[in-house]
């Protein structure tokens, strides 16, 4: 068996009825100017962007969505060299002509001064418009999906899977959040949501889809979904600075995969603990 970092999948099961399995921040100084935050308390007010996101597009009207911020009541958008928008709602419908091929910027700032910077969370606030060819031939691959005969669930879950493998994250995100939303059991959703979500940089969305996901298994329960959930959120609680709860995450982790058999996940899980518990 082959290590499997979160974020890869296995797709050998995906058209089974049931569960599919398809396979930081350093301690901030404590000035006299501001009181103490966590890296996640700080993220949570902020108008980061949520979708599209590090992403790539068709060239068709957008909607732009992004983080309510407490206190705030109206927001500025800017979008590429575009003239800044400004609305009262934490979404707005991007209609403005887009070039394929171009990369978009997208920059939301709170109308109490409060905006997502790169070293917090805007790293990722940007999208690509595919070339017309290139949509093209996606949107007839979208099409022969369609036409089979699959449940709604497993239609959905293969599109995931298809736009996240072809970079297409907001459409992926879109259906699983549809699916989550819906009330879906299964936990390989949340599983591939978090990853996605982990991958683009929405680290408390992340967090909480991940936590969805677990809260649907047991304690006793030992599979490579749940062990790829462990091991996924362990990450995003490191990359939010919370090394102990990571460490922790990660060593359930290691006994799921250890129960599985999986020797080479177990091992690559004993180095991962090792470096997260050092200090320095």
């Amino acid at each position: 068996m082959t290590e499997t970092q979160p974020g890869t999948h296995l797709l050998s099961e995906i058209c089974r009825a049931g569960e599919a399995v398809i396979r930081l921040c350093p301690d901030c100084n404590n000035d006299t100017r501001r009181p103490f935050a966590t890296k996640e308390q700080r993220l949570q007010q902020l108008p980061y962007l949520i979708s599209p996101r590090n992403t790539l597009v068709f060239n068709e009207s957008l909607t732009l969505r992004w983080n309510p911020v407490s206190g705030a009541t109206q927001y500025t958008v800017k979008v590429g060299s575009e003239k800044p928008k400004q609305t009262n709602e934490t979404q707005m419908v991007y209609d403005s002509e887009l070039k394929p091929g171009e990369f978009y910027s997208v920059k939301v700032m709170a109308n109490n001064g409060v905006a997502a910077k790169e070293d917090d969370d805007g790293l990722n606030s940007w999208f690509i418009v595919l070339e017309e060819e290139e949509a093209k031939t996606f949107q007839e691959q979208v099409s022969v999906i369609k036409q089979q005969e699959l449940s709604h669930e497993q239609e959905a879950l293969i599109l995931a899977y298809f736009y996240r493998g072809n970079e297409l994250n907001a459409e992926a995100i879109q259906i699983l959040e549809g699916l989550v939303k819906s009330g879906i059991k299964t936990t390989t959703v949340y599983q591939l949501l978090g990853d996605i979500y982990q991958q683009v940089g929405l680290s408390l969305m992340a967090k909480e889809v991940y936590g969805q996901g677990l809260g649907l298994t047991t304690e006793e329960e030992n599979s490579e979904v749940k062990a790829m959930m462990q091991w996924g959120l362990a990450e995003v609680e490191y990359t939010l600075g919370n090394r102990d709860e990571a460490a922790e995450l990660l060593q359930k982790a290691k006994t799921s995969y250890s129960a599985l058999g999986d020797e080479i996940q177990v091992e690559a899980l004993a180095k991962r603990i090792n470096q997260v518990l050092e200090r320095d």
